[in-house]
């Protein structure tokens, strides 16, 4: 049973102690509302102050049943650009709404994915029991699935697969709209190319390199080889070596970089050492400003899951190693993690310090970007929020790494002068 502030003030005042120690509980118990007063008081300004944060960035999510102020900026925050998701498919994995085949021989069934992020997997079943309990099309939804066999909880995980591809479309609805209404109300850019974030006017530098629909061979080795989207893969392997020319290169590298952040199809390391073997850094400023812009945006999107939506670079770790391969070093993936917050990036984090090798000395841009204040101070804060996660341990071991590294170098420093 729950009190109000209001409730317990008047529960309170039916009451009348007579002795020393009934007066002391009333008091404290009198002081404890106040407190809780103060507090309801904050929430309900926190709450208002939300609600217009949200309703100020003109998402359609306020509008789905289920859904209130907070729940729609956890799935602002947490998914971000939408577009990252090539379909609702993907989109429903990252949820952990996508079930999983358990089927054996001709029993055919699936079973609860235990994956994905937890926090919006939680929204969407907050959304559904909403729906369940009022006469709504997820209530229908449900009764329907129940009458054709399907247990309680079965029904639940279809129902939930239902409202994260709805969530889906309406935030794939808030991107079409935003593109279509600009800052201050003026027309956007409602281009594919805008709609999928990729930066379409950066294609303009690499304008004067076409691209070309067949690209040449190798004289001794290899014939002309086509230019197919859909195998880039193997087309990233070659171009350079074996197919295409240095102009070729530049005609589609905004596609393979615009591919390698939306889909997990390409493999980073082949495009970024690309890079690197075509010495980007000798082009003209405007190209390098062009790849430097395409590269944040892979750096800040890397880290936002655990693992990464890209298999080829899971974690912190790998990312680190892709960053080098760009010939550019890796302040730029360093300053790009600085600005990213929440529970992925401080998973990345962790998981990065408990499998560094801080004797490395080839890796002292690394080492004094992790060894600052700055980042044991975010460690500990992660941990004080997610303190009851699985990945708690992770978080404190990492914290307590950092805390004690700089006295175990001073330790080594003085072992070796004692040996020499």
């Amino acid at each position: 049973m729950f009190l109000s502030a209001a409730q317990a003030r008047k529960l309170l005042a039916s009451v009348r102690p007579r002795d020393l120690a009934g007066k002391t509980r009333k008091r404290v118990a009198t002081e404890l509302v106040a407190d809780l007063d103060k507090i309801y008081a904050r929430t309900k300004a926190a709450d208002k102050e939300l609600t217009e944060l949200v309703k100020a960035t003109g998402t359609g999510l306020l509008d789905l049943h289920g859904i209130g102020p907070s729940g729609a900026a956890r799935l602002l925050v947490e998914v971000g650009d939408i577009t990252r998701f090539p379909d609702r498919g993907h989109f429903a994995s990252w949820t952990g709404t996508a079930p999983i085949d358990a089927s054996s021989g001709d029993h055919i069934r699936h079973r609860l994915s235990r994956g994905g992020n937890r926090q919006i997997n939680r929204a969407l079943h907050v959304m559904a029991v909403v729906q369940l309990r009022n006469p709504t099309q997820g209530r229908v939804y449900f009764d329907r699935k129940k009458t054709t066999g399907k247990t309680s909880m079965e029904a639940m995980r279809c129902l939930k697969r239902r409202l994260s591809d709805l969530v889906y479309m309406t935030m794939l609805d808030d991107l079409v709209a935003a593109q279509k209404t600009g800052p201050a109300g003026q027309p956007g850019n409602d281009s594919v190319s805008s709609a999928t974030g990729s930066q379409p006017q950066h294609r303009l530098f690499f304008a004067p390199y076409p691209r070309r629909a067949v690209l040449d061979g190798c004289s001794h080795c290899r014939p002309s080889r086509p230019v197919d989207e859909h195998d880039l893969f193997s087309l990233t392997i070659r171009l350079g070596n074996t197919v295409g020319s240095r102009e070729d290169s530049k005609s589609l590298l905004p596609l393979l970089l615009e591919r390698l952040v939306a889909c997990n199809e390409l493999d980073p390391g082949i495009v970024l050492s690309n890079l690197s073997r075509e010495q980007w850094r000798t082009w003209l400023p405007v190209e390098q400003q062009a790849v430097e812009e395409y590269l944040d945006r892979l750096w800040r999107s890397l880290p936002t899951e655990l693992p990464s939506r890209i298999e080829a670079v899971l974690d912190a770790a790998e990312s680190l190693d892709a960053a080098a391969l760009t010939g550019d070093g890796i302040d730029r993936f360093l300053a790009a993690c600085n600005t990213l917050h929440g529970a992925a990036p401080d998973q990345h984090l962790a998981l990065l310090v408990n499998g560094y090798g801080f004797a490395d000395p080839h890796r002292k841009v690394t080492t004094a970007w992790l060894c600052r204040e700055a980042i044991r101070d975010r460690l500990l804060t992660a941990f004080g929020r997610d303190h009851d996660s699985a990945w708690a341990d992770d978080l404190a071991s990492a914290y307590d790494i950092l805390r004690w590294q700089p006295m175990a170098e001073q330790a080594s420093v003085l072992l070796l002068k004692f040996v020499a």
